[in-house]
């Protein structure tokens, strides 16, 4: 069985050029980025193969002349299409590009700017090709899909599952999922808007604000999990609270919602409006585990704080690269979790770190971010109070709401904001490890 897919209406947003990677050579060919217009996907689990059928449809233009670059993860393509013209799978190149990149895909075809394209797939998913992903999970009970996105490793993002882009780029994404063969009930559990059609079968769409790292989606056996929907005022606005927790995860789906609306009116009054519509959807799992999506997470009870602060900066202010990724996690270690670095620790120089790569094509946020990242803020704080950090960083995501931004766009932020332009010195030292 095989997923067939119509072309969408080309509806543009902006392109994010200024964050795209410039074009580059490989082997003699100008390799250059594009920009998505929109996704439209399709996929059917069936229960009796044990597999999932994809088709995929990737609208977009080059922003540059040159053979596109784009990523997906997959390796059992079937077919591929540009403009309805089927074209040779060998075409779809796999490149590697080092350990912090992993292998994206380059057209081998030479394309002209300011065209509509039109890039089709069919395909069997598998286990994607990325660091530490995992498969879909069958079993006599059911089965188990996530997203399962990750910032740690290349190529665990949107890639994971259909072509995609780097972070740059913004585009709706429409996906049609259907479960045949079973008689389990299942449950959808997504930030994505979500129509029933009928029973195990969905329409969900992601808006146009939308990246690489925004969309959570989980399909889980409906006997596996405890379910808590319900109404609160958050700030000014009333939310609904999705809880979904797995039976073998600690704690009570109450727990879980009063948490949830602990942290969520704390956030709002200390950084600004929420900007995910009016509901937040939190899945709680066992283990140690967590990640944050846009308005959503899937997660442990002890980093739900952590998580949910990501809808504001992560999330909500969202990395224009994987070389700004670490601020997102520096900020909130620093700011959600509260840990802040010492007098003597910030007071004392250290040595020049590198949280901020020069490699455009990066796919992995530091691991020093959570604790050098955060000293870094400590440092700022040092410099200009906390009071006004917590401030100046409000006034950040409040201007990039919903929008990308850079490391260079926080550095100019908080040096205008503050007019002190001894945190040029801390950006240069202490993010682009400069002696």
């Amino acid at each position: 069985m095989i997923a067939s897919l119509g072309l969408l209406t080309l509806v543009s947003l902006q392109s994010n050029a200024e964050y795209a990677p410039k074009p580059f050579e490989v082997n003699g060919n100008t390799i250059a980025p594009i920009d998505i217009i929109d996704l439209e996907g399709k996929v059917v689990f069936d229960f009796e193969s044990q597999a999932a059928y994809v088709g995929a449809s990737m609208n977009f233009q080059m922003l540059n002349k040159g053979m596109p670059l784009f990523d997906l993860r997959q390796s059992r393509i079937l077919s591929v299409s540009l403009n309805d013209e089927e074209i040779e799978l060998s075409k779809i190149l796999e490149h590697d590009f080092g350990k912090d990149t992993g292998k994206m895909r380059i057209l081998e075809m030479e394309l002209e700017p300011g065209i509509d394209y039109n890039l089709s797939f069919h395909y069997i998913w598998e286990k994607p090709d990325s660091p530490s992903s995992q498969g879909i999970k069958w079993a006599e009970s059911g089965m188990t899909y996530d997203t399962y996105y990750s910032d740690l490793n290349p190529g665990r993002y949107l890639e994971q599952w259909f072509p995609a882009n780097l972070l740059f780029d913004q585009h709706p994404f429409k996906l049609d999922i259907e479960l045949q063969g079973t008689e389990q009930k299942h449950l959808m559990i997504t930030n994505g808007a979500i129509t029933e059609k009928k029973e195990h079968h969905w329409m969900l769409s992601f808006p146009e604000n939308s990246t690489a790292f925004s969309h959570m989606i989980v399909i889980v056996p409906e006997n596996d999990v405890d379910v808590m929907k319900k109404e609160a005022k958050i700030g000014k606005e009333v939310f609904q609270i999705d809880v979904y927790k797995r039976k073998d995860a600690p704690n009570t789906t109450k727990v879980i919602w009063n948490e949830s609306i602990k942290s969520l009116n704390k956030y709002v009054k200390s950084m600004g409006d929420w900007i995910h519509g009016n509901d937040y959807i939190v899945y709680v799992w066992p283990g140690s585990r967590a990640m944050e999506y846009d308005g959503s997470t899937t997660t442990t009870l002890g980093a739900l704080d952590h998580e949910v602060f990501h809808s504001w900066f992560g999330r909500g202010v969202k990395p224009a690269s994987q070389n700004d990724g670490w601020w997102d996690e520096a900020f909130t270690v620093y700011y959600a979790d509260e840990r802040r670095p010492n007098r003597r620790v910030v007071t004392k120089q250290g040595k020049p770190v590198t949280l901020c790569s020069d490699n455009p094509l990066n796919r992995i946020t530091p691991g020093s971010s959570y604790t050098l990242g955060a000293v870094f803020f400590g440092r700022v704080a040092h410099l200009i109070g906390h009071d006004n950090l917590e401030k100046h960083m409000a006034s950040f995501y409040k201007k990039y709401a919903g929008k990308v931004a850079s490391t260079a766009d926080m550095e100019n932020h908080l040096i205008e904001s503050t007019g002190n332009k001894k945190i040029k010195d801390l950006f240069s030292r202490y993010v682009y490890g400069r002696e």
